[in-house]
């Protein structure tokens, strides 16, 4: 075979595959969806990423948030060791209540605390209220349905909002 034979075979078979491209694109390719039903569709794939995106960075932020959220109570209570000091202290037996004066000196509010009364280092009960103790004042505190407190070796005031936040409570007469 000569070469001008190769060139033109190879010309013919080039011809042939672009003829049946064009068979075919004349045949089955004459009909597509319509403008509108393209617009419709990519609208909808392009909401549907959107929400998907949404989804995801919303619990993304809620996730980061409850992260810092702990970091700063990990810091204002880091801050707030012995920073209570109780003034007064009076059981009354008859109503069953423990009223306390109680000083905090720190630089925050503390909200709700918790009065841990330890009987014979085998006997724990626990009261609590959500009283709140105002930073720089003396605030009172009442803590109520307080069975007997007759023989009790310790007493802890504790904060609810940061447990590292606690006093021993030294003396508590019963009126």
């Amino acid at each position: 075979m000569k070469k001008t034979t190769i060139i033109r075979e190879r010309r013919t078979s080039i011809n042939c595959i672009i003829k049946f491209i064009i068979e075919f694109d004349k045949k089955f390719m004459k009909k597509g969806i319509s403008p509108i039903i393209g617009t419709v569709l990519l609208i909808a794939a392009t909401m549907t990423i959107a929400g998907l995106l949404a989804f995801w960075a919303s619990s993304f932020v809620q996730s980061q948030a409850s992260y810092f959220s702990n970091q700063t109570q990990k810091i204002y209570c880091s801050s707030m060791e012995e920073k209570i000091n109780i003034i007064n202290c009076k059981y009354y037996k008859e109503s069953g209540e423990i009223w306390m004066i109680v000083d905090n000196i720190g630089s925050y509010d503390l909200k709700g605390m918790s009065l841990i009364i330890f009987y014979n280092d085998t006997y724990v009960t626990t009261y609590k209220t959500n009283e709140t103790i105002s930073a720089g004042m003396p605030s009172t505190l009442t803590f109520k349905n307080v069975q007997n407190i007759t023989g009790y070796n310790k007493m802890i005031l504790r904060s609810l909002e940061c447990p590292t936040v606690e006093v021993e409570v030294l003396e508590c007469p019963t009126v």
